[in-house]
């Protein structure tokens, strides 16, 4: 038992140890997205507040369903931080016309009285706070689905959006969105 431990702490270890951070032509650290939609594997990536989140690599969701008339797609993806935080980003997409999830809709906070709208979240937990930001408040929010596909059940499209907690006064602002194969079986 104490070998696996081993083992599994050396590749832990080289995981962490072998990410670099990008230096541009003038050696400063980037700040965009990695490109990761070429892959062709699942990606989720965003800039909050000007820094890359990118979480290609650890966890990507996705989600559909209808209830009532009201179709619902989310693409979400989460980085889990050496320091101990999780953070999570969720855009999520509804309408009451199951044809509107097509190549080229944009959906909009702001639309809520039309039916098809979208609304975004970022949730943090460190251990001690656990940070719930969402576009609730703020009403800005914005996805434009780039393919879709019902027979392989996978979506990609670009966002940006701002969330709140307005609980403990914190905004996060969402930007250069992408998220590529998303499933939302």
């Amino acid at each position: 038992m104490k070998f696996k431990s081993i083992i599994l702490c050396v590749i832990l270890a080289s995981v962490v140890f072998s990410c670099e951070k990008e230096d541009d032509s003038n050696g400063n650290s980037t700040t965009n997205p990695p490109d990761t939609t070429s892959t062709g594997d699942p990606s989720f990536e965003c800039m909050i507040d000007g820094v890359a989140f990118d979480s290609h690599i650890l966890l990507i969701a996705g989600a559909g369903g209808s209830s009532a008339g009201v179709t619902t797609r989310t693409a979400s993806g989460t980085v889990f931080r050496s320091n101990g935080d999780t953070i999570t980003v969720a855009i999520t997409a509804t309408s009451f016309d199951a044809d509107a999830f097509a190549v080229g809709t944009t959906f909009d906070a702001s639309n809520t009285l039309l039916g098809d709208y979208c609304f975004g979240n970022v949730n943090v937990n460190n251990g001690a706070v656990d940070i719930e930001a969402s576009t609730e408040d703020t009403e800005m929010a914005n996805v434009t689905i780039t393919q879709y596909d019902e027979s392989t059940e996978t979506w990609s499209g670009t966002f940006s959006f701002t969330a709140e907690d307005d609980d403990i006064g914190v905004t996060y602002v969402v930007t250069e969105g992408e998220f590529s194969l998303v499933e939302f079986d």
